[in-house]
């Protein structure tokens, strides 16, 4: 008799659990990403962790401009200099180089 309750209670709480929709997961991006700020850094990020100096090794790169809280701001505009230092090279990610140019100080930027 116990048993048959025990049984018949289990089987309501399964019944009643099917029942419960969980809250939809939100997206990092809508934490992470902001439309307005005020920048403060800029985050570059290298798709790879080791680079060979093979003069054929590569990595993709990724810029982003942040606010204080380093979320990145999505509508951000100016300019950002990127210095090369070597034998490196930039493109595109259709392959299309990037053409460097000497800088005030006589560096490539």
């Amino acid at each position: 008799m116990k048993a048959k309750g025990i049984l018949l209670a289990l089987v309501i709480f399964i019944f009643a659990a099917c029942g419960i929709t969980e809250k939809p997961v939100s997206e990092f991006a809508a934490v992470s990403h902001v439309d307005k700020g005020t920048p403060v850094s800029v985050m570059m990020t290298a798709y790879s962790t080791t680079l060979l100096a093979d003069g054929v090794d590569h990595t993709r790169l990724r810029g982003a401009i942040a606010d204080s809280i380093n979320r990145e701001i999505t509508t951000a505009s100016g300019m950002v200099r990127i210095y090369l230092a070597g034998d490196g090279s930039l493109a595109l990610p259709d392959g299309t180089p990037v053409d460097l140019k000497m800088d005030e100080n006589g560096e490539m930027s």
